[in-house]
């Protein structure tokens, strides 16, 4: 993925000129500040359900360097991306110990120790 508006041009088929002047009509906002708003979702998608690490995800939107990700990221949301990724992963890992005791409950009630059916 690129994050230049040149290279999202010549893509489209559009000049160099004339996209940045369809996207500030028909958004009110820059080419490159409309790009980089789709680079930031991008990246808060894969750090939220892909279980990347920032590195990867840098690598992935076209950052050579971590740490210009890490701007990026950080002036944008206010939070660095390892704490933007940690925020749902608690929760997760809690999810999955409630799943765990369901499970235990419901094989503990089961009157006839029948495996897989009553684990659910």
């Amino acid at each position: 993925m690129t994050r230049r508006v040149e290279d999202y041009a010549a893509a489209l088929g559009y000049s160099p000129r004339s996209l940045p002047r369809a996207t500030l009509a028909a958004t009110g906002r820059t080419a490159k500040q409309y790009a980089d708003d789709r680079g930031l979702l991008e990246a808060k998608r894969l750090l939220r359900h892909s279980g990347l690490a920032a590195k990867e995800v840098a690598g992935w939107l076209g950052f050579t360097d971590t740490s210009d990700f890490t701007k990026f990221f950080r002036l944008r949301t206010g939070v660095t991306p390892g704490a933007f990724g940690d925020r749902l992963r608690p929760q997760v890992m809690l999810s999955a110990r409630q799943k765990s005791t369901r499970s235990r409950r419901v094989a503990r009630l089961c009157p006839v120790s029948c495996s897989t059916r009553c684990r659910r």
